[in-house]
């Protein structure tokens, strides 16, 4: 792998990172690319990738760890909140007409975009040979 696609891999998982988590990922991609970041220095991959300069040594240092992991392959890897934007969710409260406060967006951006990661699971859900079922509630059943 050439430089140009590291720095790709390496921008991509930093930009995919759930929020919080961008350095771990910066951490991640310096352990599954160990091999190939031998042939660059963690400068160059990081400013290539566009990234603040402080990430070379963390990206260092976790191509030094890799040895000593082991990654395990996640049949479901976690997904990753959708980059949606405040002024996206503004756009689609408008069209629904619900009223948002500007105060408001950013936080219902993140709670929007946690939920559309959670909706997302439900399509690696193999339901070959599920029939749907209609469930009535028990009418003797004692009241929660």
């Amino acid at each position: 792998m050439e430089l140009p696609e590291l720095a790709q891999k390496l921008r991509e998982m930093y930009d995919t990172a759930p929020q919080g988590e961008q350095a771990l990922q910066v951490h991640l991609f310096g352990i599954k690319y160990a091999a190939e970041l031998s042939r660059f220095s963690s400068s160059a991959v990081v400013r290539r990738a566009g990234l603040d300069k402080g990430y070379a040594p963390e990206v260092s240092k976790a191509r030094n760890l890799a040895r000593y992991v082991t990654l395990q392959q996640q049949e479901n890897p976690p997904m990753t909140t959708p980059n949606i934007s405040p002024e996206q969710v503004q756009a689609m409260a408008q069209l629904v007409g619900i009223p948002i406060a500007d105060a408001d967006l950013p936080e219902v951006a993140n709670r929007f975009g946690s939920l559309m990661q959670e909706l997302a699971q439900l399509q690696d859900l193999d339901l070959d040979g599920i029939e749907p079922a209609t469930i009535f509630p028990d009418p003797e059943a004692p009241a929660a």
